[in-house]
């Protein structure tokens, strides 16, 4: 969709890599340890994307990353392209128990417009199942007590 932004994280590449994009320039990280994170959004076509991943074994902060291991340069973590909808990020969220079994959630929405938006809650207890719920405007459309091991959010419009 042409309202989408389009962001792709490396979340290790040993040591530096240049990216390109349908043969144009995206970006250059060099730090093994610590994700990249490009916005490709301005390098997609409809069809036909190509992604070139240029890869080297050494550069300027080898020395720094020094470890008693061996330099096999590459991708050694996984890669991810993800998708949101411009104008419609969660920049921060606080969730916060107390110990009558109240949870208060806190977002913090970037948006691009006046439009109602909605944040989507579920959460997980320790068997993975769910209770969902969602927050329009401050007050609270649902309500309902779980155990919580995991929380999840999305913003919608």
């Amino acid at each position: 969709k042409k309202e989408d932004e389009y962001s792709i994280i490396f979340h290790g590449v040993e040591s530096a890599f240049y990216l390109y994009m349908n043969h144009k320039f995206v970006g250059y990280s060099q730090d093994s340890r610590l994700p990249a994170s490009f916005d490709i959004t301005p390098f997609l076509r409809e069809k036909g994307n190509v992604m070139h991943a240029v890869v080297c074994r050494f550069c300027d902060g080898t020395y720094l990353e020094d470890q008693d291991h061996w330099f096999h340069a590459g991708i050694h973590r996984r890669v991810e392209i993800s998708r949101r909808t411009r104008g419609m990020d969660i920049v921060d969220f606080r969730a916060q128990a107390d110990m009558d079994g109240h949870l208060a959630v806190c977002a913090d929405l970037r948006t691009s417009d006046e439009c109602e938006r909605r944040i989507d809650l579920v959460l997980y207890d320790d068997k993975q199942t769910s209770s969902n719920g969602s927050f329009e405007k401050g007050k609270a459309v649902w309500s309902n007590s779980v155990i919580v091991d995991g929380l999840a959010t999305e913003c919608r419009a």
